[in-house]
């Protein structure tokens, strides 16, 4: 038998200097999620830089009640953010804000 590469995911808390990889993650689900939802030129044009920026803040935000990623082998392969509701009569504190995965 030989040696293959661990395929479970490992969930923990998103940190700082996880932004560039769920900028990566970020992009890349949404040009697969939304091929024929949103325009070829929205998804081919989307900014791994803008959204890196995007995860800074978040990750950065004390408000933000949390956020999430999924590592296989060390890859960044999904992630979910935990966020306060955007209505202010929500029966709860908090709602899931994204949760995106990688097809692979």
């Amino acid at each position: 038998m030989t040696d293959l590469p661990d395929p479970t995911a490992h969930v923990r808390r998103a940190r700082p200097e996880d932004a560039p990889s769920l900028a990566v993650v970020h992009v890349q689900a949404w040009r697969e999620t939304y091929p024929g939802l949103l325009s070829d030129e929205l998804l081919a044009n989307l900014s791994v830089p803008e959204h890196e920026a995007m995860w800074r803040d978040i990750l950065a935000s004390t408000d933000a009640p949390g956020a999430w990623l999924a590592h296989v082998g060390g890859d960044v392969v999904g992630f979910t953010l935990v966020r306060a509701p955007h209505d202010d009569d929500a029966p709860r504190p908090h709602e899931l804000g994204m949760m995106y995965v990688l097809d692979a």
